[in-house]
């Protein structure tokens, strides 16, 4: 069974965690890092919170063809399988700085919300081989992570989103000098597109 099967099935077991440090707040976004044992990159942990519904975070997320306007350096976006509108298997192109290669990866989103609570939460794991690697692209092998989203008392969504990935041929303490980069635009980004009211709860 591969590693991060493994660590996604027993999160607290493979790997002997460290503590959460936090990193950057800014425009209203907390953004925590962490160790784990045996494994080079971090895992961050980014909170803030948005001003709508937990449907319409899913909603937009759902919106695949429109994932360039919000995704953390995404140039190409392609929904492989819709098992259902709570499953789906889409592939995402990653745009890198020169000289690196692009890298691509295959996600498995599976959408899950409490009928009662309203929470919510986006799992997201990787499947390296469900297509075959494309030539020009590195195929990032190993990742996962959730948005969990959780309603408040005046209206609004409190957002978590954790993720940790290997990015395939970067060394780490590269990879990990920049690694709020990604969960700052992104959390960024998602506050103004739902601000645009394009991705209103269904009644």
């Amino acid at each position: 069974m591969r590693l991060f099967t493994l660590l996604f099935l027993f999160p607290f077991t493979v790997f002997a965690q460290s503590d959460w440090e936090e990193q950057r707040s800014e425009a209203g976004i907390t953004i925590y890092t962490r160790d784990l044992e045996d494994f080079a990159f971090k895992e961050f942990k980014a909170l803030t919170t948005l001003d709508c519904q937990p449907e319409e975070i899913m909603n937009l997320v759902r919106d695949f063809k429109n994932a360039e306007q919000w995704n953390y350096k995404t140039v190409n976006t392609e929904v492989l399988k819709k098992v259902s509108a709570a499953e789906y298997f889409v592939y995402y192109e990653i745009e890198m700085p020169w000289p690196l290669d692009n890298r691509d990866l295959v996600m498995h989103l599976r959408f899950t919300q409490n009928k009662f609570t309203k929470e919510a939460r986006i799992i997201l794991q990787s499947i390296h081989d469900y297509i075959p690697e494309k030539e020009g692209l590195v195929r990032i092998k190993d990742g996962q992570g959730f948005y969990k989203l959780n309603p408040t008392a005046d209206g609004k969504t409190e957002v978590i989103y954790q993720f940790l990935t290997d990015p395939g041929g970067i060394p780490a303490w590269i990879f990990n000098l920049f690694i709020t980069d990604s969960p700052f635009v992104t959390l960024q980004n998602m506050r103004e597109e739902v601000q645009k009211g394009n991705y209103d709860a269904e009644p």
